[in-house]
């Protein structure tokens, strides 16, 4: 092999491997940019999915914690409502407790005694089982009083305590046992709701 075939050959040789390592860095490039841009997808993709799953966390924490506090006022209404109940059941019974027999007699004696004498023409209005003992207490304590102007009269549907109005008229006094514990109850209940719900914001503090 003479000189120029030699040289010829490696020329041939030093093109072919500068050729093959140029298509091996584009090739090398090529894969590393491929990565960079899978890589970036990806990165985008968690970032997005991280943002949707914060906000979905965000959303269920606001959800529960109204439930939450929904249940707190439904609680405290529940509650408001029993003792409520338990408050109207006891100034009840205790109301017509002492608004029957000699205590109602007491009672009446004790209103009748200072009533204006300008309305000396009333109406007692009692229940039917408690009218004789009444009346007979009435006419042996108030005597003459009794005589001027008081009508006692039995009525239905009053179980304990009296009412009591100006003979014809319309309006009257209600002293009965469901009456003193309704006037009671409204003046208890708005007292009862605030002081729970104080009670329940000291707990917050």
């Amino acid at each position: 092999m003479d000189v120029q075939l030699k040289e010829l050959i490696e020329t041939i040789k030093s093109e072919g491997v500068d050729n093959a390592e140029a298509q091996a860095k584009e090739i090398v490039n090529e894969a590393q940019k491929k990565r960079n841009e899978i890589i970036a997808d990806a990165e985008q993709e968690a970032a997005r999915i991280r943002k949707e799953a914060e906000k979905d966390a965000a959303k269920m924490q606001a959800t529960a914690e109204e439930s939450i506090r929904q249940a707190g006022r439904d609680l405290l209404l529940s509650l408001e409502s029993s003792i409520t109940s338990m408050l109207d059941a006891v100034v009840k019974k205790e109301a017509a407790s002492a608004l029957t027999g000699e205590g109602l007699s007491k009672a009446i004696v004790a209103l009748l005694s200072n009533w204006s004498e300008e309305k000396d023409s009333l109406e007692l209005l009692l229940p039917e089982n408690e009218r004789l003992e009444v009346e007979e207490y009435l006419k042996k304590t108030l005597g003459t009083k009794m005589k001027q102007g008081v009508t006692v009269k039995p009525v239905a549907g009053i179980e304990a305590g009296f009412k009591i109005a100006e003979e014809g008229g319309s309006a009257y006094y209600n002293f009965t046992a469901d009456g003193i514990a309704e006037i009671l109850s409204q003046y208890v209940s708005p007292r009862l709701s605030a002081l729970l719900r104080e009670s329940v914001k000291g707990q917050k503090e």
